[in-house]
């Protein structure tokens, strides 16, 4: 991943801008269980589905693993979510109105697997930005 930039939010937090090819896309951070060496700078592209992801799967009362890649190690860590550990979510894009369904439906039915959602598979030239080649999303798009 080259990273094209930083930018300061509201929050006083940087956050990074990553580049591929020629489109600049910004890059949230999610931060489990209120603990700083916990935190995970993944594309907004990807926080936005998976922030309704979890909306989704916690609301019915259903905990799920999630993993997510661990930059420059080829290794991945994975995290219990539940309504029990803290989890924050921290989107630097403006219009957060809109996610790509095809996506919102593929997590959704990982999360939904055994082994629990990996982000790994949707981190790539077909989606946004990282560690590993996804399908490309579609074009649908639904409410965030």
């Amino acid at each position: 991943m080259k990273w094209a930039s930083t930018r300061t939010c509201h929050t006083g937090r940087v956050g990074a801008m990553s580049e591929i090819g020629r489109s600049i896309r910004p890059v949230g951070r999610l931060t489990y269980n209120n603990d700083a060496k916990s935190g995970y700078d993944i594309p907004d592209e990807i926080l936005l589905p998976l922030r309704v992801v979890v909306a989704t799967k916690l609301r019915r009362a259903e905990p799920f693993m999630l993993s997510v890649g661990l930059e420059g190690t080829g290794g991945y860590r994975s995290l219990w979510i539940s309504p029990s550990v803290p989890l924050v979510i921290q989107v630097y894009t403006a219009r957060v109105d809109k996610i790509d369904r095809e996506v919102f439906e593929k997590m959704l039915d990982e999360a939904h697997s055994p082994n629990g959602l990996d982000l790994r598979g949707f981190v790539g030239p077909g989606h946004a930005t990282g560690r590993r080649d996804g399908a490309s999303g579609g074009s649908g798009l639904v409410p965030a």
